[in-house]
């Protein structure tokens, strides 16, 4: 499937396709690689497969060692591991210490009242910072007002996603939209 996409979406637009996210839960690791290379997606060298993951996925230590063997098996294949919602639920320090991660992705929940909130505020500027300091990519989740990415910003945070720079599109206010962003830059 997730070939197809890819190759779908260069055709059907026109626009080569930069990054792919696949979400798997927890039952779904063990078989995600096998999918990988029966695609052939590790050919697809013009674009970037993040799999993403929450840390509600791992509740015992066993999961956890079979998680950090399954995580290592993907990134062998050049694909970027992204932790999805950090922050919350069962997400912990001691994933960014054990796992095989590129990613983090901060919750939308410090984001939708960042510009009024210290705390939320606070929090994000902490997981920008943590994640910069050991050399982790950094997604905030829910941006919705420009505020929310001036707060952001000011936290050294580059790479965001939310409604705030697109709601979901069909394929041609896609183009649409995909045309006035490659010729306005």
């Amino acid at each position: 499937m997730g070939k197809w996409i890819v190759d779908k979406g260069h055709s059907t637009v026109g626009f080569e396709v930069k990054h792919m996210m696949v979400s798997k839960v927890r039952g779904q690791f063990d078989s995600f690689t096998a999918e990988v290379e029966a695609e052939d997606l590790t050919d697809l060298t013009n674009a970037q497969i993040i799999f993403k993951f929450d840390g509600d996925s791992i509740n015992t230590r066993n999961q956890e060692r079979d998680t950090i063997s399954i995580l290592k098996e993907i990134q062998k294949l050049g694909i970027q591991i992204s932790v999805d919602d950090f922050g919350t639920g069962y997400s912990s320090l001691s994933y960014i210490k054990e796992l095989p991660i590129n990613t983090l992705k901060i919750d939308q929940s410090f984001v939708n009242d960042i510009h009024t909130n210290k705390e939320s505020k606070e929090i994000a500027k902490a997981i920008i910072n943590l994640a910069n300091s050991i050399g982790l990519n950094v997604i905030a989740e829910g941006i919705e007002l420009k505020e929310h990415v001036d707060e952001l910003s000011k936290g050294g945070l580059i790479l965001g996603q939310g409604y705030y720079y697109s709601r979901p599109l069909k394929v041609g206010a896609f183009e649409d939209y995909m045309t006035n962003v490659h010729e306005a830059s």
